[in-house]
């Protein structure tokens, strides 16, 4: 398949998959159509945190090419509206290690810049189009999941919550 073709048809299962998650109530915009620089993706809206902080939820096609022919790989991937200073970026990685064993689905991380981020990864047939009910359940998952969980990632960023408590004050929280 040429990279064309599998482009445009990520296009057309990205306007899809929009329908769907705003018939389950939020509000989404595709972009990168027309610019063949980038991948395109859906961007979707989420409630902003507790401190008013806007959030957002991307979500694209993982391109592979030849190399897959019966799987696609969608990438729902939130950057949460914190960073993490150099000096507790140790703590914070051990924290998503941590955190990480209690979510349903997806994982924290940090990249090299001192960002936060969660990131899923939905392994669909290729041929066929995604179920809107599933990709509807699995985006509000992911709201869930950065969000209640984000917080405790937060908590050691912020020095509120020490490492050694952390497995305490999240189970429970459950």
């Amino acid at each position: 398949m040429s990279d064309a073709i599998e482009r445009s048809g990520h296009i057309a299962e990205l306007a899809f998959i929009e329908t769907a998650v705003q018939a389950a109530g939020y509000q989404s915009a595709q972009t990168g159509s027309d610019d063949l620089s980038v991948e395109p993706e859906l961007i979707v809206a989420l409630d902003p945190d507790e401190d008013s902080r806007a959030r957002s939820l991307r979500i694209s096609f993982i391109p592979v090419g030849d190399e897959v022919e019966s799987t696609k790989f969608v990438q729902l991937w939130v950057t949460l509206p914190f960073e993490v200073a150099a000096d507790r970026v140790d703590a914070v990685r051990l924290a998503t290690a941590i955190v990480n064993e209690h979510v349903a689905l997806g994982r924290f991380g940090v990249d090299q810049d001192g960002s936060v981020y969660f990131r899923y990864v939905l392994a669909a047939r290729a041929h066929t189009m995604i179920d809107d009910d599933l990709i509807a359940e699995v985006v509000s998952f992911v709201d869930f999941h950065q969000e209640h969980f984000g917080d405790f990632v937060e908590g050691v960023c912020d020095g509120n919550i020490e490492i050694e408590v952390l497995e305490h004050v999240i189970r429970a929280a459950g």
